[in-house]
């Protein structure tokens, strides 16, 4: 009965054809070239940065150049990455803007406790738009905070971090999106960093409207609950963490709620004594209990749920779902609680919800700890 719903629903999709807008600019944003198509392969994964790609006849782009696929309230932004021209048509290769911030950088912690929003954006514009090498400033580049989150909590080992781990842990523990758009009148290349509002969606997996669905309920990796971490200019000064059943973390041995089996790991942090210590300074406790909360925090949307539906898909409305919202999905009466982290758009659209991921290129790519 499944196979001949899909089957029935993706007769309609050809039937139903939808055209897309593809519209590519030089990165100072002088137009190009432009066309229309109905068949796109779009890959937008929020936890692995993906190559997508489209085939046109009469297009034209080069690599560096920005494209921008529009259509049906959905808008896609990339950089080309490559080009192949073809009996076939004109292939465009290209990667989301997220692909900008896989970078590493120079940053510290200052600013991160007050808005996690403003931190990124600030590193962001520190990077592309204010660098003393104007070779390496983005034409128009500029990173906007659209919200505030406080006293968030990133894992930092020193002061170089990848922009993209550090945005990819803020999505995963607080829902923090960073979204690029292209503005061509005031020719900007517009970065929004904010957490999504969303309100929770409820997609019952069983109704006919659905054409497949996939469920992988697991652990995407074995969670350390113990940690003992030491000084690395100081050995005598040590702590040691213990993360409890209800997902805090304490330093008594004997806490009610330790975890079972111990699954334990001994780590270094540096920390020196700074002769005249400001008031709000940092101790050896603060960044080894940082540490500990990084890496013993119990990770959150340990599930892949890929649903498939018709692009037009009347319930669903796929193309109005924003990455980073919230979900519920039922299926057998049993209720998960997830969060969109991708779409996968072709002639169908492909809803990837959770922070697992199966494919082992994916998992090499990512480099964040969920």
């Amino acid at each position: 009965m499944k196979e001949l719903a899909t089957c029935r629903s993706r007769w309609r999709c050809k039937k139903n054809m939808q055209w897309y807008n593809i519209e590519i600019f030089t990165p100072d944003f002088s137009y190009r070239s432009s066309n229309q198509t109905t068949e796109t392969e779009v890959d937008i994964d929020y936890l692995a940065i993906s190559n997508s790609k489209v085939v046109l006849p009469d297009i034209r782009a080069s690599e560096g150049d920005y494209i921008r696929i529009s259509g049906h309230g959905s808008r896609h932004i990339g950089i080309v990455t490559g080009c192949t021209d073809s009996d076939k048509g004109y292939e465009i290769q290209f990667k989301p803007m997220l692909a900008l911030l896989d970078v590493d950088v120079h940053m510290t912690q200052d600013g991160l406790k007050t808005s996690l929003e403003q931190w990124l954006a600030d590193i962001m514009n520190a990077t592309y738009r204010d660098s003393d090498d104007e070779k390496q400033n983005i034409t128009g580049f500029e990173a906007t905070a659209g919200s505030q989150t406080q006293d968030a909590i990133l894992d930092f080992d020193g002061n170089i971090g990848n922009i993209y781990q550090m945005a990819s842990m803020a999505f995963l523990r607080y829902g923090v999106v960073v979204d690029f758009d292209i503005d061509l009148k005031q020719k900007r290349l517009q970065a929004m960093v904010e957490k999504v509002t969303a309100e929770r969606k409820v997609i019952e997996s069983d109704m006919l409207n659905i054409l497949s669905a996939t469920f992988v309920i697991k652990q995407a990796d074995q969670t350390v609950n113990k940690m003992v971490i030491y000084n690395d200019a100081d050995e005598s000064q040590t702590a040691t963490f213990y993360l409890l059943g209800d997902g805090t973390i304490s330093e008594d041995v004997n806490a009610e709620g330790r975890l079972s089996p111990v699954v334990f790991s001994t780590e270094y942090v540096t920390y020196e004594e700074p002769e005249k210590p400001k008031e709000d300074a940092k101790t050896f406790h603060d960044i080894a209990y940082e540490r500990a909360y990084s890496r013993m925090s119990l990770p959150e949307y340990n599930n892949l749920i890929e649903i498939e539906v018709m692009n037009d898909d009347g319930l669903v409305q796929p193309q109005k779902l924003q990455i980073g919202q919230q979900a519920t999905i039922i299926r057998n009466n049993t209720a998960y609680q997830t969060m969109l982290t991708g779409k996968k758009v072709s002639d169908t659209t492909i809803l990837v919800f959770g922070a697992v991921r199966l494919e082992l290129t994916k998992k090499l790519k990512r480099r964040i700890t969920s």
